[in-house]
């Protein structure tokens, strides 16, 4: 994915189309979301994506 595609769409849809390995969601003392880290592998073109876990 290039960086203009991935401004064009919701963080959602960008998401959906990445194969993610490792996601950290750092939180205040409040529980209050601060930053995300998010890392994919990027995959090659024409690859099925896996189906989209819920995040419970």
């Amino acid at each position: 994915m290039k960086l203009n595609d991935l401004y064009k769409m919701s963080i959602g849809d960008a998401l959906s189309k990445m194969d993610i390995v490792d996601m950290k969601v750092h939180t205040d003392d409040d529980g209050e979301i601060r930053s995300l880290e998010i890392k994919y592998v990027p995959m090659p073109p024409n690859t099925p994506v896996a189906p989209v876990k819920a995040w419970n």
